[in-house]
């Protein structure tokens, strides 16, 4: 991905239903309402989109890009709190060293590969203000054959709860110098 317009490139990597949204902004609609009655026509129609967007891309152009798509007739509203860029968290030696550790105490030969996550979206509100953030999850679970994550039945093994917390204490020891 050394080129941002290689989209066949993107698309190669995107065929992993795992990479899904690690190479471009993503916008998806996520709610949709229209109409008053069952059996009449819409007078109107609400469609709410979630836009992940890369860093490094302002959100106005995205914004600029959806009312281009939809036309003139479409009111686009960004929402008043979203769409703040925020810095990127920087790859800290010490964080990256207590998850190298915390992961090898169960799998010793696990590369570990750093990547970006695109969901955490509540870490905007850290990283506005100047505090990193990272995703060091340790509950492997069931990805991707049973993925159910901000679904209805959202769930993860037992196991998968009793490794994370292994994990994390780990993690914070390390990071605690304790």
């Amino acid at each position: 991905m050394a080129d941002p317009s290689d989209g066949a490139g993107a698309d190669r990597i995107e065929s992993d239903p795992l990479e899904v949204g690690l190479t471009r902004t993503r916008c998806v609609a996520t709610r949709l309402k229209g109409g008053h009655a069952d059996n009449a026509l819409p007078q109107m129609a609400e469609a709410t989109v979630n836009c992940r967007i890369l860093p490094g891309v302002e959100p106005k152009v995205i914004e600029a890009e959806l009312k281009r798509l939809v036309g003139p007739n479409v009111e686009v509203t960004p929402d008043a709190d979203a769409g703040r860029p925020t810095p990127v968290s920087p790859l800290r030696p010490d964080v990256v060293s207590a998850y190298t550790k915390a992961v090898h105490a169960r799998f010793p030969n696990q590369p570990i590969i750093p990547q970006m996550s695109t969901g955490a979206t509540d870490g905007l509100e850290f990283r506005a203000r100047g505090i990193p953030v990272y995703g060091v999850d340790g509950g492997w679970g069931v990805s991707p054959d049973d993925e159910r994550a901000h679904g209805k039945d959202e769930r993860i093994p037992v196991q998968s709860l009793t490794d994370n917390i292994l994990h994390w204490e780990s993690m914070i020891r390390d990071l605690a110098g304790k």
